[in-house]
């Protein structure tokens, strides 16, 4: 898929998801040191009148891991998934993170570092 497809696809699946609202959907480490592992948490609130349940969370690559509660979020909770990168190469790295839940539409998050062998 064309990067200009991808995004819009990406927007559409994020405009047209009215039952949860994520606080950010992507986050961007910065300028890093490589060899070390970096944590983001994405806050979110349940803004439908049902429950939600996360099944299953996948990722665009094994560098990049994520934690969750498993257990349903009730209207009006806020909740959070936990991303954690591991900066084993150097240069820019963007990671997708996907989430299936009882929403109407996958949810798509992004992470992104410039990784440099310099130690700060």
């Amino acid at each position: 898929l064309h990067p200009r497809v991808r995004r819009q696809r990406q927007m559409c699946i994020r405009d047209s998801n009215d039952s949860v609202k994520f606080e950010d959907m992507s986050y961007d480490f910065g300028l890093v040191s490589s060899k070390c592992e970096l944590s983001h948490s994405f806050l979110f609130e349940n803004i439908s009148s049902h429950k939600m349940l996360i099944s299953d969370i996948t990722t665009s690559c094994g560098c990049t891991l994520v934690s969750w509660n498993k257990d349903v979020i009730n209207p009006g909770q806020v909740d959070s998934v936990v991303v954690v990168l591991k900066t084993n190469q150097i240069g820019f790295i963007m990671k997708d993170v996907s989430i299936i839940c009882n929403t109407e539409y996958m949810i798509k998050l992004r992470i992104s570092a410039t990784v440099t062998d310099v130690e700060f």
